[in-house]
């Protein structure tokens, strides 16, 4: 009896196959790595881009340590958005722990937040003396 593991890659080699004769080019050298690295990010993006974003990332995670967030959903919430993930993104992870949020309010948060942290960071303040 062949093992699930011969099994797997009999059927593989057979769908490898049938792409193959279909003009099908796989990108993949193998499970890991890419035939030739893509310079499309880069192409698209200036360094400035590049940079402007870590920095607007790394602000909304120093806002989300600094920051006393109304309620842990506000929190929890910003926590996503500083982690990169979207909007709609946030609704779906919200409803499959059965919490029901719809994408607009979602948004609102996240936008009412980054003005807070826009001044909270980026108005000049007086400075402290005593």
């Amino acid at each position: 009896m062949a093992s699930p593991k011969d099994n797997f890659k009999a059927l593989q080699k057979k769908w490898y196959s049938k792409l193959k004769k279909e003009g099908f080019e796989d990108i993949e050298q193998d499970e890991e790595n890419l035939k030739v690295w893509s310079q499309v990010f880069f192409g698209k993006h200036s360094i400035e881009q590049i940079q402007a974003k870590q920095a607007y990332y790394q602000m909304a995670t120093n806002f989300l340590e600094e920051y006393p967030f109304e309620t842990e959903r506000d929190r929890i919430i910003w926590e996503y958005h500083a982690n990169g993930i979207s909007a709609r993104e946030i609704v779906v992870l919200f409803k499959k722990i059965k919490i029901k949020i719809n994408f607009m309010k979602v948004w609102r948060l996240i936008k009412k937040h980054r003005v807070k942290m826009y001044q909270m960071y980026m108005e000049p303040h007086e400075p402290y003396t005593e």
